[in-house]
């Protein structure tokens, strides 16, 4: 355990860092002076980044890239004072491998993150939470913090920079920030905000739960009904939760997915079905924007759509038919390396062995996970994409691109009827996915694929045949 202020420590799984002991904010609701900090200073007690690097390296944490990186308790991080110093922690533990949270009240410039960018080794690796406890009154309450207005164009440089970010509504003032309810929904919406935490003000009177940076049981969780109404409120509009853990875990997906790749890539090489590496990195990202948009686990779904066609690599070393059920104990084997729980691994494992079970095929699955994965799936085998996939599939199986004189069914697709043509398969199959799609957010995007495809479709039998009319 580490407890001097600048680092605190119970084990490896957390270490809270500060450059710097107080903050010249002036926040009237800050939690510093009860720790023996200033809040209304500019003389801070400042310390180096390779001092606390070498004060972790000498401790028996014995941390790891699992380790969260959290920065910025006992001071405010991007203050001029302490900036550089703030940018050093978070060099060295990108290449380290560790996730890492901030928050901040300042104004963050695009050149300041210039020397970061290129450590970030997945999305999520570095998560920016950026704190407004009120919109109308944060003059009053936050005097010399950064306004707001600029405060929150860190939004769109951190979206342009494919840096994630986070509306800190925390603390929560009973009486002050819920009066802001409609300003932050407005907020949310004009900077593409998609995850907000709403937390409770630390203070000195007793509760169930102690603050989660020391150990001295000084400051306590104290929850006020407004809470409740800001989380209903601004869930129409975004992701929120209570806890900024809860946010940055889930941000572990790209992290899972980065270090998986390492492990199946290979297996993925000499793939000729149109269900390569590509293919699954699409699937991700489509069924990770559709769980942003419609709910669900975000780790279940983005792992499951990343490792749901493992049984095609099975079948094809084996020369028979493998179903998704058939691929489970690779899964569960390749999967045991990581630090997912039992239950998540089941439920990765549910999804995969159920996301083939369509409804033409009579069974149902009400899984929102399981549907997401679905969509995600069939999403990638339509629109632009679909059509590069299905001539790719075509020519790697030799089957012709399109034969006149064999007509295009009208009627239901028959997944056993082996399809004429390239062509064929487009209109007998490709063509009516849009359909069967589970989400409001998927029929809206397949809405759009599928004219694509019809309008390629017509053109290609125009030109195929000659005849224009």
């Amino acid at each position: 355990m580490i407890d001097n202020g600048y680092i605190f420590a119970k084990d490896n799984k957390r270490i809270f860092l500060n450059t710097s002991l107080g903050c010249s904010g002036k926040c009237s609701y800050c939690y510093l002076p009860q720790l023996g900090y200033s809040n209304n200073s500019t003389n801070f007690n400042t310390t180096t980044a390779e001092w606390i690097i070498d004060c972790i390296e000498k401790s028996d944490l014995k941390i790891n890239e699992e380790t969260l990186i959290t920065i910025g308790c006992y001071s405010e991080c991007w203050d001029s004072h302490n900036v550089n110093e703030t940018i050093k922690l978070i060099k060295h533990f990108l290449k380290k491998g560790n996730q890492i949270q901030l928050s901040t009240k300042k104004q963050i410039k695009e050149n300041e993150l210039s020397d970061i960018l290129p450590l970030i080794q997945y999305y999520g690796q570095l998560i920016v939470f950026i704190s407004a406890t009120t919109v109308s009154n944060h003059h009053i309450l936050e005097k010399n913090t950064t306004p707001i207005e600029q405060r929150f164009e860190n939004f769109n440089l951190l979206n342009k920079l494919n840096i994630p970010s986070v509306l800190y509504i925390k603390p929560v003032l009973k009486g002050i920030t819920v009066k802001d309810v409609d300003l932050f929904k407005e907020y949310i919406v004009k900077n593409h905000i998609g995850n907000v935490v709403v937390g409770s003000i630390f203070t000195n009177e007793q509760s169930n739960e102690t603050v989660h940076f020391s150990n001295k049981n000084e400051l306590f969780y104290n929850k006020v009904d407004d809470e409740d109404i800001l989380i209903r409120e601004l869930s129409k509009k975004s992701n929120v939760y209570r806890r900024s853990t809860e946010v940055v875990n889930s941000f572990k997906v790209y992290q899972y997915i980065k270090n998986l790749k390492v492990v199946i890539k290979e297996m993925f090489q000499s793939d000729k079905s149109g269900h390569d590496i590509s293919h699954l990195e699409r699937t991700t990202n489509l069924a990770l924007y559709l769980q942003r948009k419609e709910g669900g686990d975000k780790i279940v779904i983005g792992i499951s759509a990343f490792l749901h066609d493992i049984h095609r690599i099975m079948q094809n070393q084996l020369g028979r038919f493998v179903a998704p059920k058939d691929s489970l104990t690779k899964i569960k084997e390749i999967l045991s390396t990581t630090d997912l729980t039992k239950t998540q691994i089941d439920k990765i494992c549910y999804c995969i062995e159920y996301h083939e079970e369509y409804n033409w095929n009579g069974n149902n699955v009400d899984d929102l996970n399981t549907l997401i994965l679905q969509d995600a799936d069939n999403l990638d085998a339509i629109g632009a994409i679909g059509i590069i996939r299905n001539f790719k599939y075509g020519i790697a199986h030799n089957i012709i691109d399109f034969d006149p004189n064999i007509p295009l069914y009208q009627n239901e697709y028959n997944e056993s009827k082996e399809d004429a043509s390239t062509i064929h398969h487009m209109n007998n199959k490709l063509l009516r996915l849009g359909k069967y799609m589970n989400t409001k957010t998927a029929k809206k995007l397949a809405k759009s694929k599928t004219k694509l495809m019809q309008d390629f479709m017509h053109i290609f039998i125009q030109e195929f045949t000659g005849k224009y009319e």
